[in-house]
């Protein structure tokens, strides 16, 4: 008990800890530009913890049941009786759902009560551990006397949250998720809607209607409304145009394929299709098209093809806004790779590399990747490198002029005589003084030496000015 306590503990702080990670990542995108190469995204990121979390979770509640399991049989093989309990419990897990799982006391409490606003706040109030409440949602539902009453009356959470502050608009955003659990598993459970309860379905779901926006600014309004009509089967009741602008607004989300099913838009889903490409969302359309075998229909190869392009326009533009900056290039390469990583996935997954190999796309990357880590800093960002540029700068101009120093006294050297005669003693007398040249042959006749030009003596030492002129800092 003791390692299965010190696992739940470790397990509840992995949400704590990912949003940790997630400043720490924040904060290290926003120096991205000082990186050579920075491709990451945190929904990647996330999407891998996420999957992480739940296989471990699931292990986690599958040694529980296992430790349970073998309490149970203890007392089993000194009391015969008390083995017929637990026969009536396997028939019903027979009977529920494959994949469920036995729900914990406390859930099981609130459905058998028939506590609707008591399990929709259950349901809120453990967004870190909804994995394994949704697991075991299924078989606790069927535990209900009225399990499609009792999630319609739990459906007062969606819109009873005053959104003003952030800490609000936290609580509503994980209120509506458990909502939309809470219809999930109601509609995998296929239940037999009782005519009274399908009158109050249809008045609830004419209501949320009017608080879903077809711009998608609330996804979750339209995901809700969705699920509540798959799950109460209200599809006739409405126009099946309209359910479709609806779904493309939650096309993104895991459940949007299974809702196109349950809902039966039919032939509109071909529509679904095509809007999705007007809207640029080449990647979604082509999960229908699978999904839905139109692949005569639409060919997802030029689809692919066509997104592939369109990214690599929207990189330029990225790289033309920010006006061909680092921090703009490094931005439109992460852009591209992700482009083409989420291509090369959907070759992987639809097994279409005879239709569209993959080489071109992985060079591609590669490509951008060297690019980016070849890419130079701005001059700016180091002021360390620019100090030593500057000091760099001023040795060499230093280096410049003694060189030039020691060719102006070579120059000097070769123009002027070293060895000049020695004088004459001088003599004290009143003769009169030799006259250069004159009657004395000892002494040379003058000749005028040739001496530098004022001009190289100018340059010289308005070179040697500007070496000293160098900032304080270098």
């Amino acid at each position: 008990m003791a390692d299965l306590k010190a696992i739940s503990d470790a397990l509840q702080l992995v949400d704590s800890k990912t949003q940790n990670l997630k400043k720490a990542f924040e904060d290290l995108k926003s120096h991205s530009h000082l990186l050579s190469s920075f491709s990451l995204s945190w929904s990647d990121l996330e999407s891998h913890f996420t999957s992480i979390q739940n296989s471990l979770t699931n292990r986690f509640h599958a040694l529980e049941s296992l430790e349970s399991t073998a309490l149970q049989n203890q007392p089993e093989q000194k009391e015969p009786s008390s083995s017929l309990p637990p026969k009536p419990e396997s028939r019903k897990e027979q009977d529920g759902v494959a994949d469920s799982v036995s729900p914990r006391p406390e859930l099981k409490r609130l459905c058998e009560t028939m506590d609707s606003k008591g399990l929709s706040k259950y349901v809120s109030n453990l967004p870190k551990d909804r994995e394994p409440v949704r697991n075991e949602l299924p078989a606790a539902l069927k535990c209900a006397p009225d399990q499609e009453a009792l999630v319609l009356d739990a459906m007062e959470g969606f819109f009873n949250a005053n959104s003003n502050s952030k800490q609000n608009s936290l609580k509503l955003s994980n209120a509506r998720r458990g909502c939309i659990l809470l219809l999930e598993t109601l509609m995998d459970n296929c239940p037999n809607v009782s005519n009274h309860v399908t009158g109050r379905a249809k008045t609830l779901a004419l209501e949320w209607k009017q608080s879903v926006s077809k711009d998608g600014k609330d996804p979750l309004d339209a995901l809700g409304f969705l699920h509540l009509v798959a799950a109460y089967k209200l599809t006739s009741e409405f126009n099946v145009d309209e359910l479709v602008d609806y779904f493309t607004i939650i096309a993104r989300y895991r459940q949007a394929t299974k809702l196109c099913k349950v809902v039966g838009l039919g032939d509109k889903v071909g529509d679904l299709v095509q809007k999705l490409l007007d809207k640029g969302k080449q990647l979604l359309a082509v999960k229908f098209i699978f999904e839905f075998e139109l692949t005569e229909k639409f060919s997802p190869v030029p689809i692919l093809k066509d997104y592939v392009k369109e990214s690599k326009k929207a990189a330029k533009a990225v790289s033309k806004e920010g006006k061909n900056s680092l921090r703009a290039l490094n931005e439109a390469t992460a852009k591209e790779v992700g482009a083409l990583k989420s291509v090369i996935r959907l070759i992987e997954e639809y097994k279409l590399d005879s239709d569209y190999p993959r080489v071109n796309l992985e060079k591609r990357i590669e490509q951008l990747e060297k690019q980016q880590a070849n890419r130079k800093r701005p001059a700016g960002a180091s002021p360390v490198m620019a100090r030593q540029k500057q000091s760099q700068q001023h040795q060499q101009a230093k280096q410049k002029f003694k060189k030039q120093k020691l060719q102006l006294k070579k120059q000097m050297s070769q123009l002027v005589p070293i060895n000049r005669p020695r004088m004459a003693a001088p003599v004290v007398s009143a003769a009169v003084p030799n006259i250069v040249g004159v009657g004395n042959p000892n002494y040379p006749p003058y000749q005028q030496t040739r001496l530098p030009s004022a001009g190289l003596v100018a340059e010289l030492g308005a070179s040697y000015q500007q070496s000293l002129l160098q900032p304080a800092g270098s």
